[in-house]
């Protein structure tokens, strides 16, 4: 299975938010929801859609065994969908629709390259887009909640499964949620044996990868602050990467500014150099692939664990000479010693005291590289 693929099944859960289509049998509210959803589904791009029967009332409705074809070329995708249940739909002024909650139930998708099965797709606090909408692309549709549980995608020979994902948004400004949060859990993706890009992963012993991933972003406008936390990849017997930023300077004209200088990439840096870095934390927890490759390495060489962490520890005060910091050399090659004779975790952080413009960082870089570390107040420490 390709990521192409495992991409597009995602991509056509979440197109279901917008391209959710009913019967003209309802009354009022119900009725004229289920004739804005099927407008914006043509608008999508929705070739023909079909739907079974239609039950409930204005506050709760179920829409069973529904089927859109979607055409790209000459290429279909099928998506299918035992029930779709909704509650307290209503039609807005402009031609869309909302609901307080849109559950799926039982999706199939079938296209050129593969198939995937959802058991379920919750939708919360939904305001779907008119059909006017998505022809002029404006983001006037949006969501607080969208959770999926149970994603089996793949082709003949390789299958992705996915336990559940929870995606929130909040604090919308202009159709653009300027709070996320994407949680992932249990995502495994099987090892081929045959594909170059993981026999490293191969010949440490891993079969599959299983993962868990969450990415959260507050942008606070009116400060013009924006703060990562946390951007989290843990894998199982593996290990733990977590990173998270603050930046100040993110004001909507900047964002406006970058947007229109898109394909001017001289003035884009230009922008970029005028954000300022407020802190930034990276650290790796070690649940097992440390210790992997430190065995392959001792065994590939032919010496004993002990004798190589030995070794790498002795190699990296010299190689890190050439940073010309003496202190900052002596504060990572003790962290680096430390973590090799025992590998549980390693954080590495910068907090300067005040704000630091990209731009005066570029300079150091280029003018004193060495005090850079000085400049962010960089720590380097392991296993705490």
């Amino acid at each position: 299975m390709t990521s192409r693929f495992f991409r597009t099944t995602l991509a056509s859960a979440s197109l279901l938010t917008v391209i959710m289509v009913g019967s003209a049998q309802a009354q009022s509210a119900r009725d004229a929801v289920i004739a804005n959803i099927e407008a914006a589904a043509k608008a999508g791009g929705v070739a023909t859609v079909s739907h079974g029967a239609v039950t409930g009332d204005d506050a709760k409705f179920t829409v069973a065994d529904q089927t859109f074809v979607i055409k790209d070329g000459k290429d279909e995708t099928t998506i299918t969908v035992a029930t779709t249940t909704y509650t307290n739909a209503k039609p807005t002024p402009t031609g869309g629709y909302s609901a307080d909650r849109v559950e799926f139930g039982e999706i199939g998708v079938e296209a050129k390259d593969g198939s995937a099965s959802i058991d379920k797709l919750v939708v919360e606090g939904l305001v779907g887009p008119s059909a006017d909408d998505i022809k002029a692309k404006k983001p006037n549709g949006k969501f607080d909640r969208l959770e999926i549980a149970t994603l089996e995608a793949g082709t003949d020979d390789k299958t992705v499964t996915l336990d559940s994902m929870v995606v929130t948004a909040a604090s919308y400004v202009d159709g653009i949620p300027h709070k996320t949060l994407i949680d992932i859990k249990g995502l495994v993706v099987p090892l081929d044996k045959d594909d170059k890009d993981v026999k490293d992963l191969i010949a440490l012993g891993y079969e599959e990868l299983n993962l868990d991933v969450s990415i959260g972003s507050n942008w606070m406008d009116k400060d013009g602050k924006l703060a990562v936390e946390p951007v989290a990849i843990s894998g199982k017997d593996i290990g733990a990467l977590r990173l998270s930023f603050n930046l100040g300077g993110v004001t909507p004209e900047f964002v406006a500014q970058l947007k229109a200088a898109e394909g001017d990439s001289n003035k884009q840096v230009e922008l970029l150099q005028s954000l300022q870095v407020q802190d930034v934390s990276i650290r790796f927890d070690n649940a097992s692939i440390v210790d992997r490759l430190l065995d392959k390495q001792a065994k590939d060489q032919g010496v004993k664990k002990a004798d190589l962490v030995k070794q790498l520890s002795t190699m990296a005060p010299m190689l890190l000479a050439q940073l010309n910091n003496k202190d900052f050399e002596k504060k990572v090659a003790d962290a680096i010693g430390a973590f090799l004779s025992a590998p549980k975790s390693l954080t590495v952080t910068a907090k300067p005291p005040a704000a630091i413009p990209v731009a005066q960082l570029v300079g150091t870089v280029l003018v004193a590289p060495q005090t850079l570390p000085n400049v962010l107040a960089v720590d380097v420490v392991a296993n705490k």
